[in-house]
């Protein structure tokens, strides 16, 4: 009798051994599978992040590549105002700058018409030295006006403005020295002291002056 409660007690505890031995291993198992459940989880939400944050770079180049050609096509358009607004008054200045060349040239064909004798070559060359400098002057204005837009199509306006304004420079220095000329002319005729007062087409010599 005792050896068979003996067996008894020792099958309950094998038994016990064996059901404790598998509920650890399927707990162990099961904790195994959470944490791999957990770590593709966790990889899934990483991938996700990961392609948020590149559809966010994206969105956000995308939006400076937007804004920059926005910029850059604003910055062409005030060039394109700036540089008609300075043809404009160029042009104005090479009008009235041509107008005194005509009026010189007609004051210096009444003097050598009237005074065969006085030397008039200083004046004569001045004249023509102003002549040829404003044409360059001209020249340069409409080669501009003609590569305008070719400038600026090269996608830098700040180098596009560069250009441009070196060539308004140009101009401008030219206009000045095309006016010291004339101004210059002006005074050798006064100084040839030829039809003081009333010049022979009723214009006085001051009247030259610009």
């Amino acid at each position: 009798m005792k050896k068979l409660i003996t067996f008894f007690i020792l099958l309950s505890l094998f038994t016990l051994n064996t059901t404790f031995v598998f509920a650890s291993e399927t707990l162990e198992t099961n904790i195994n599978q959470k944490r791999l459940e957990l770590e593709v989880r966790l990889e899934e939400r990483k991938q996700l992040l990961e392609q948020k944050r590149l559809e966010i770079k994206e969105r956000i180049q995308e939006k400076k590549a937007t804004r920059e050609a926005r910029l850059a096509q604003w910055r062409k358009e005030r060039i394109r105002h700036f540089f008609k607004r300075i043809t404009i008054r160029f042009e104005a200045a090479i009008s009235r700058l041509e107008r005194l060349i005509e009026r010189i040239e007609v004051r210096l064909a009444n003097i050598k018409a009237n005074n065969k004798d006085l030397d008039t070559s200083k004046a004569e060359s001045d004249l023509n030295d102003a002549k040829s400098l404003l044409e360059e002057a001209k020249t340069d204005i409409e080669a501009a006006q003609s590569n305008l837009e070719s400038v600026l199509s090269a996608n830098d306006p700040k180098q596009a403005f560069s250009v441009l304004r070196e060539t308004i420079l140009e101009v401008k220095e030219k206009l000045i020295e095309v006016h010291k000329l004339l101004v210059q002319v002006i005074g050798d005729i006064k100084g040839l002291r030829v039809g003081e007062g009333k010049n022979s087409d009723g214009e006085t010599t001051d009247s030259l002056v610009p």
